[in-house]
């Protein structure tokens, strides 16, 4: 059984995990830039601004229509998710749907305050 960290150790792995969240995240075509809030597809040259998913449904609709481009390869959806998940994480602190749908729930989001709440 590992033993427990202490507060210290954990506050220092939550100062490491953050220092890495400022930096731009590489994933297959696509990097996340947190300093402008944007995911962007250098193969594609596709940049999508992540303040316009603003709620569950909206960030659907990117998905599906990264999902519907042309070509697939070049638009790496599965990689687009996973960095979705990931500036999401940065953001917020939370999982993708602790923020956009928790319990099934729709949530209104707001990226630049990092901020989000049940949408009514």
């Amino acid at each position: 059984m590992e033993e427990a960290k202490s507060y210290e150790e954990l506050l220092e792995e939550i100062k490491q995990e953050r220092k890495k969240c400022k930096k731009n995240i590489k994933m297959g075509n696509w990097v996340f830039r947190p300093k402008n809030l944007t995911l962007f597809n250098a193969k594609a040259r596709y940049e999508i601004n992540l303040e316009i998913m603003t709620d569950s449904a909206k960030t659907l609709d990117w998905i599906f229509q990264i999902e519907e481009k042309s070509n697939p390869k070049l638009m790496d959806l599965e990689n687009f998710v996973r960095l979705l998940s990931i500036a999401i994480w940065c953001n917020f602190y939370n999982t993708s749907q602790g923020v956009f749908c928790p319990g099934g729930l729709s949530m209104e989001v707001d990226w630049k305050e990092k901020e989000y709440a049940r949408k009514f």
